[in-house]
């Protein structure tokens, strides 16, 4: 199991029992909008790292044509590399 919240990152593994293990949230070093940083962000959170971890976010790309554009690519590239 894995959270985030924005504060803290927890994961609880197979054979630790009910024990969480837990570790401040990262800051984002990623993608802004013009005008916008690191230190406007918020700590890491959601659920987009979990479901990269469970497999199903990179072919979720080409439904999302605003977001390939917004890092460089085009939805013929996205649904290319989806298929």
């Amino acid at each position: 199991v894995m959270a985030r919240n924005g504060v803290n990152f927890g994961i609880q593994l197979s054979g630790t029992g009910n024990q969480w293990f837990q570790a401040p949230a990262n800051p984002v070093n990623g993608l802004f909008f013009p005008g916008f940083g690191v230190e406007d962000a918020a700590a890491d959170l959601g659920d987009s790292a979990i479901t990269e971890t469970a497999g199903v976010g990179g072919f979720a790309m080409a439904s999302s044509p605003a977001i390939v554009k917004f890092v460089g690519g085009t939805p013929d590239d996205a649904t290319n590399n989806s298929r």
